[in-house]
């Protein structure tokens, strides 16, 4: 439950932390949660690659990214963690 929930809001609430600093995207780029079908898992992993032009935004991106999870699972119970991030790159 917690790991749908989080797919599924952890976007928005990125982009409503960061509304005061710039635009943001949120991107996930890998969901995983166990391999049977039957079968409820006690964990799961999101990956994700955070977007923005903004370099205020970029800044504190780890607190924002904290935050939003925090404020996301707070009514599920679920633990998370947020592992450091990688240095900003330019795609232009």
């Amino acid at each position: 439950r917690a790991l749908g929930r989080t797919s599924l809001e952890l976007p928005a609430e990125l982009a409503r932390q960061a509304a005061h600093l710039g635009p943001v995207s949120l991107v996930f780029g890998a969901v995983h949660s166990g391999r049977a079908a039957n079968v409820i898992p006690d964990s799961g992993v999101l990956r994700v690659t955070i977007r923005t032009p903004s370099q205020d935004v970029w800044a504190d991106a780890p607190e924002l990214l904290d935050k939003s999870l925090a404020a996301v699972v707070a009514s599920t119970g679920a633990d998370h963690t947020t592992p450091a991030a990688t240095a900003p790159r330019c795609n232009a």
